[in-house]
């Protein structure tokens, strides 16, 4: 199932005489597969590592230490292995670079539903995610 938010901008006007006029808010949509977040959080409790969830790149991410370690979008895993393994990564099957439309971001890979269908599949990633934020200092 995913999960849809609408989140809400109001823009403020300035006219020329200096007085203020609300404009329409911009609605936005975010979606995240709900299901595939709970996998992600049950791997996540199993390896014993604190996270903090946030709202980003139109998903649900997962902090470790105050460092992205890997979030859901759409149906997609967004996992952070480093820019050392990242080129390895994007060998396997069913990923992809992660690009926000600024070009591909070093170290990070997109993994589609068929390379996390199985669980050993999904905590493999998961685990090298958290590997390499475990890696990084604490912000």
């Amino acid at each position: 199932m995913i999960a849809f938010w609408l989140v809400r901008h109001a823009r403020v006007a300035r006219r020329k005489s200096g007085s203020v006029t609300a404009q329409r808010p911009t609605l936005i949509r975010m979606a995240f597969d709900e299901e595939l977040a709970e996998r992600v959080r049950d791997v996540l409790a199993a390896a014993g590592v604190t996270t903090t969830e946030k709202k980003m790149f139109g998903g649900l991410s997962f902090l470790v230490g105050g460092n992205m370690c890997c979030g859901v979008m759409g149906a997609d895993l967004l996992a952070r292995v480093g820019p050392e393994a990242a080129d390895g990564a994007l060998t396997e099957p069913a990923t992809r670079p992660f690009d926000m439309g600024r070009g591909p971001s070093k170290g990070w890979v997109v993994v589609e539903p068929d390379g996390i269908a199985t669980e050993q599949a999904l905590t493999a990633w998961v685990d090298r995610a958290i590997a390499y934020a475990a890696s990084l200092p604490p912000k």
